[in-house]
């Protein structure tokens, strides 16, 4: 079944919504960051994302700095298939990864492997620095 682009106001609506639940995936990091793993740095950039129903918008992008690599969390997109939305987070240069995926029932994250199994840990602070550090080591 094709995609159907969405109305330029549905659409403005589903990218603020989109960008609103990024940012404060963002801020979450930051804070857990900031109060468990002092010494990473963050930057933000930008990036282009391009979806059928949405069109073209532009989305930040968290860039970690830790002493033993580099972890890029990146929106994906908001349509995507089992879930109202996806970010990428992965160790560079490594490009290991695992999905996190905003759930339809509210705002809440599933961290799941690039081969689709469900992460041990919940999406929470413990379970963010488990899969930040494997990810670290893997490089």
């Amino acid at each position: 079944m094709p995609i159907t682009r969405l109305s330029p106001q549905d659409a403005q609506a589903a990218i603020q919504g989109w960008t609103d639940a990024v940012n404060a995936l963002f801020q979450q990091v930051q804070q857990w960051i900031m109060e468990e793993r002092p010494e990473w740095q963050i930057e933000f950039t930008t990036a282009d994302v391009t979806e059928e129903s949405l069109g073209r918008y532009a989305m930040q992008v968290m860039e970690i700095s830790a002493q033993s690599g580099r972890l890029i969390l990146e929106p994906v997109g908001r349509d995507v298939f089992g879930a109202d939305g996806r970010i990428d987070l992965y160790a560079w240069p490594s490009l290991y990864r695992v999905m996190l995926l905003r759930s339809f029932a509210g705002d809440e994250w599933v961290i799941r492997t690039s081969s689709g199994i469900d992460w041990p840990q919940p999406w929470s602070r413990s379970g963010f620095l488990a899969v930040a550090d494997r990810l670290l080591r893997a490089v």
